[in-house]
């Protein structure tokens, strides 16, 4: 929706082409569904430093539902109509809360 150049999607599709998230997917699931789970290393972090999670609810690799026995020490954003990639699929919004985070530049 936020125009990607042709050139963008070539690329892209290139990455896609060698495999390499294949191969990463493979390393991360298990049978029954992900086997890393790093909410106990997000709580950790996020008593030294603040920690925002961005979450696409159209998300088919990443549940948001599973963000929401997370620590109540992390910010969580939800981008109801973004998926996966919500820096390209909902940038505006993603853009302000970066903003309200880290403040303009």
């Amino acid at each position: 929706p936020n125009g990607l150049s042709e050139t963008a999607i070539a690329a892209i599709a290139a990455t896609l082409a060698q495999g390499r998230l294949t191969r990463l997917a493979d390393s991360l699931l298990g049978e029954t569904g992900q086997a890393v789970n790093i909410r106990a290393d997000l709580a950790r972090l996020a008593e030294r430093i603040p920690v925002h999670l961005i979450l696409g609810h159209r998300d088919r690799i990443l549940d948001w539902r599973e963000s929401l026995d997370v620590s109540p020490r992390i910010a969580i954003h939800h981008l109801p109509r973004a998926g996966h990639m919500p820096q390209w699929e909902a940038l505006g919004d993603v853009a302000a809360v970066l903003t309200r985070i880290i403040g303009p530049r």
